[in-house]
Parts: C-alpha cells; sequence; structure tokens
C-alpha cells in the first residue's frame, strides 16, 4: 500500500467521494479531489508580504490538528454552475492538470482530513 492509499483509507475517503464539511451549517456536498501528502500547517492558502506569516490551512482551522493531512475539495454547487454536465472523472482530471481553477467560478478548498465526513455515511 501506498503513503497515499494509507492517507486515504485513514481519512476514509477517496478522490471522487462525495463529502459534508462538518463545520458547515449547511449540507452542501463536496468532491474529494485528492488525500494531499501535505500536512495543515504547511498548505498556504494566502502568501502575505515579507515579514508577515503565511495564511495556511491550519490557520484557518485552528480547532483541528496542524499536523493532519489536508482534503482538496469542490463544492457540488461550484461545479453545478460552471459545467452544463460534468462528471468526478473529468472535473479529478481537470484539477490534475491544474485547469480547475481557470473559472472564477470554481475553487478548490483544502480542508484538515477530520474536518469533513463521507456523504454515504
Amino acid at each position: 500500500m501506498s503513503l497515499t492509499e494509507e492517507k486515504n483509507g485513514e481519512s476514509g475517503l477517496e478522490s471522487g467521494d462525495l463529502a459534508i464539511d462538518e463545520d458547515a451549517d449547511d449540507n452542501d456536498l463536496l468532491l474529494v479531489l485528492a488525500a494531499t501528502d501535505t500536512r495543515a500547517d504547511k498548505e498556504v492558502i494566502y502568501e502575505m508580504p515579507p515579514g508577515d506569516p503565511d495564511i495556511t490551512v491550519a490557520t484557518r482551522n485552528p480547532d483541528y490538528d496542524p499536523d493532519e493531512r489536508v482534503i482538496d475539495v469542490v463544492y457540488l454547487s461550484s461545479l453545478d454552475r460552471h459545467f452544463d454536465d460534468w462528471n468526478a472523472s473529468e472535473v479529478i482530471e481537470l484539477y490534475e492538470e491544474g485547469t480547475l481553477e481557470d473559472d472564477d467560478d470554481v475553487t478548490v478548498y483544502g480542508f484538515p482530513k477530520t474536518r469533513l465526513s463521507s456523504a454515504s455515511a
């Protein structure tokens, strides 16, 4: 088993799965794009000017362990707005090519793995 497969197994989520943000007030579904090898305290969301600390996934999620691995996701509602017809495989392929966020309507979010749960559970 590879390191990525172990991480996916630990989170219970794999690419293509549907997930729920445990901290959200709504029930918006998320498509899991990848379980990354990056720790939450190393995944930079916003680069700040020199002398100021960068904003990381851990900074935005202080209630979670900063050592947790990041799960990259996208909201289904943004996919529905941007694409007339889409499937998970095509979206994941665009993500892997680095072109999914070429349009302002689609944003990839990184969450600590324990902030997400399976939508099918």
